[in-house]
């Protein structure tokens, strides 16, 4: 216990900075942590210096780290730390902004570490600055989003695959892509890279659980597929999608991240494919913000961070594999169809919404598409906030661990990345 305690004063302290938060969170489970800071061979532990693997590759510093109780948690450190540098540095008679600073976000965190327990916990204050309350900056232009961090903050996430993509498709999994993939790219982690073909293809096997999270997703998908009432124009399951009622900011930022998926997804392609996809889940990998320190050349450690993209943090872990290699190929076509106005209105059509009564003083029955186009303008209107309501949510004001210090309402737009204190 004094050791532990040791540990968190010297290595986080009362008032840690974001880069040493993040670089203690361990990349892998608590049991695959390295006890002695040397890691072994993953499928040859016994394999010798000549056989195109090191048996074992230093990595020093690994064998402490900082364990959080909630992904949530971690995944806010993660987003904060895309904002730059936003935690407070004020000394007496200095300016606590500086040329890197944020301009639209501030922190302060603090930790303690509580012996009997011995468990350690962070208090986090976020500050929002002017800008945040001004269209200020060009979204895909920057990795900062404050939809990923509310996410978080309010413990919304995670989402599920199924629900976000709305019924899209799974393809079978490819080993043979898998293996090119193994040959040119690097591991997040020891061995690094694995030269030895026999090697990679017993890496790039399908399990047992890869099949049955594959089943399992296609169920949901095709449970979700069968309730839609109209198949898309497009011709396929990559059109169109519903168009749900639900205002909260759950429901605000499901369908905000449903549509923004297909962009995290094409921009993590290719630098993803390993850490995210079913041979990152054979090797254990569970964060995704740094690679496992290494020694280079000349013996100086050496560690690689990394800016996640967004959907490490909102959605579900487990499903991480199936986007990258099962779902992404379907997001890319709807992605490359969009490009079009024509490709753009397929992907806005609207496949299953719950259909109006027949409405009376009309004496020709509606068809169903047309009792379903009233249901929508009907729970559109009679919204307690109207159609600002599917563009601004008013934030929580009360949440679990969360104490807003705004005294009056605060409302959030995913799509616009801005506060305001009124519609």
């Amino acid at each position: 216990a004094e050791m532990e305690h040791d540990t968190f004063r010297h290595r986080i302290g009362s008032r840690p900075t974001l880069r040493m938060i993040l670089a203690s969170i361990p990349i892998v489970p608590e049991d695959e942590i390295p006890e002695t800071g040397v890691v072994n061979n993953p499928l040859r532990p016994d394999s010798g210096w000549n056989s195109g693997w090191q048996s074992k590759k230093t990595a020093a510093n690994e064998c402490e780290a900082l364990l959080i109780s909630s992904r949530n948690h971690k995944a806010l450190f993660v987003e904060l730390d895309k904002f730059g540098d936003v935690l407070e540095k004020k000394k007496d008679g200095e300016d606590d902004v500086s040329a890197k600073s944020s301009n639209v976000l501030r922190a302060n965190i603090q930790a303690t570490w509580d012996k009997a327990t011995r468990t350690g916990s962070f208090s986090i204050t976020l500050f929002l600055r002017r800008h945040a309350f001004e269209s200020r900056r060009d979204l895909g232009q920057t990795e900062s989003r404050f939809a990923l961090l509310l996410g978080c903050w309010f413990n919304v996430f995670p989402f599920t695959l199924a629900e976000l993509t709305t019924g899209l498709k799974a393809k079978n999994s490819n080993t043979e892509r898998r293996k090119e993939w193994m040959k040119y790219e690097n591991l997040p982690l020891p061995p690094y890279r694995i030269r030895e073909e026999n090697e990679r293809d017993e890496l790039c096997e399908v399990t047992n659980e890869e099949r049955t999270a594959l089943s399992n997703y296609k169920a949901s998908a095709r449970a979700i597929s069968d309730k839609l009432s109209f198949f898309s124009s497009a011709g396929s399951s990559s059109g169109g999608g519903i168009s749900d009622n639900d205002s909260s900011l759950s429901g605000m930022l499901r369908r905000y991240f449903g549509e923004v998926l297909i962009d995290d997804y094409r921009n993590a392609d290719n630098r993803g494919r390993i850490r995210f996809g079913w041979i990152g889940k054979k090797l254990s990998i569970v964060s995704h913000h740094r690679d496992m320190r290494q020694m280079n050349c000349f013996g100086v450690l050496r560690a690689n961070r990394r800016t996640p993209p967004g959907f490490s943090s909102y959605l579900r872990d487990k499903d991480h594999p199936l986007l990258m290699e099962n779902v992404g190929s379907k997001l890319k076509s709807i992605s490359n169809r969009a490009e079009s106005f024509p490709g753009l209105m397929q992907h806005l059509e609207n496949l299953g919404h719950k259909a109006a009564p027949q409405p009376e003083g009309i004496n020709v029955e509606l068809l169903d598409f047309q009792k379903q186009a009233l249901g929508w303008a009907i729970e559109r209107e009679n919204n307690a906030g109207g159609l600002q309501s599917y563009l601004w949510v008013e934030l929580p004001r009360q949440a679990n661990g969360v104490r807003p210090g705004y005294s009056n309402k605060l409302y959030f737009s995913p799509v616009l990345d801005m506060f305001a204190t009124q519609k």
